[in-house]
């Protein structure tokens, strides 16, 4: 008799576990499939997505890269100016079109002023304040500061630290050889040319990653920039569910690692206010806008390009809708 009693009991406890797990489950699906009539209502072309992923389902999966992915999306228009997908229940477009990229990036660029990552509710302090994860009129303020710092005559000036890592990565390249065949990886031979390039052009520091392999800043460089495994999974929600990360304070850089980049410019910006030193890399650029002393010369007036626009006010003038918010991608 207590034997049926308790069996009754447990499946009672069974089915309103199942009926409670039905009911989440329904109105998680319908919450993520909610914006997937987004291109439907407005005649876009785009690939059907699969229910809470988007068409990210392959990439979470590891089914597919995210190039053979992105290089399959673009090949499905073909006759397309832009097409749309969906990140996760985010839509999202595709950009094809080179003209139209062009006035998206340059010409109406202040009509596009936010970026499709959202610093709003972002704990990591290391990327959230970058410039392409600002928003609104923070991001307009950063790219009016920054934008003097990435014209020609600017950028060339770093063009003999370039060329002292060739001569550096080449030199160890024949000694290593000695006139003799070499099997090399040339993905980390790459890489640590390009950390070389980093050091000295960004970070002012010099740094030889092919006679020194195990430095702190090409370690910690690799390790910023790789998103595999936990980090990637990180990465993901923090672009997908920033209030959620905010709340846990879920980063996507360690903080040791974070640290790392912060003591390495903070410590190099220190030293060269204190002992007046001046070299044109980045960091004095930087220093230069920090202070307000950043401004375009006469002569790069007709430098301007892509990454330095001459700003407008017309951005000032937008006003802030309601309206479903259709992420970019260029």
């Amino acid at each position: 008799m207590l034997s049926d009693i308790v069996n009754v009991f447990v499946n009672l406890v069974l089915s309103k576990w199942i009926l409670g797990v039905a009911v989440i489950c329904y109105f998680v699906y319908r919450w993520s499939t909610a914006t997937y009539r987004t291109f439907d209502e407005r005649n876009v072309k785009f690939i059907p997505p699969f229910p809470f992923f988007g068409n990210y389902k392959d990439i979470i999966f590891h089914k597919k890269g995210y190039r053979e992915w992105l290089m399959e999306l673009y090949n499905s228009f073909p006759e397309e100016k832009f097409c749309g997908y969906f990140e996760m229940r985010n839509p999202s477009f595709l950009i094809r079109d080179p003209e139209l990229i062009k006035n998206l990036v340059v010409k109406d660029c202040e009509t596009f002023l936010d970026h499709r990552l959202d610093s709003t509710y972002d704990s990591d302090l290391l990327y959230s304040r970058s410039l392409v994860k600002l928003t609104g009129t923070d991001w307009k303020d950063m790219r009016s500061t920054l934008s003097p710092a990435f014209t020609g005559s600017k950028l060339r000036t770093m063009f003999t630290f370039m060329t002292e890592c060739c001569n550096s990565s080449v030199q160890y390249l024949e000694e290593s050889a000695n006139g003799k065949p070499m099997l090399m990886d040339m993905t980390d031979m790459f890489c640590r040319f390009t950390a070389d390039i980093f050091g000295t052009c960004i970070f002012g520091i010099r740094v030889d990653s092919f006679r020194n392999p195990n430095n702190d800043f090409y370690l910690n460089g690799k390790k910023a920039v790789d998103f595999s495994g936990l980090r990637g999974l990180r990465t993901f929600f923090m672009g997908n569910f920033p209030k959620f990360t905010n709340f846990f304070g879920i980063t996507s850089c360690e903080k040791n690692n974070a640290n790392y980049f912060r003591s390495l410019i903070w410590d190099t910006i220190h030293q060269r206010e204190r002992e007046n030193i001046v070299r044109s890399d980045m960091i004095q650029l930087l220093m230069q806008a920090r202070n307000g002393k950043l401004h375009y010369e006469n002569k790069e007036e007709d430098e301007i390009g892509y990454a330095a626009v001459k700003e407008t006010n017309l951005g000032k003038t937008i006003s802030q809708s309601n309206t479903i918010k259709v992420r970019f991608n260029g």
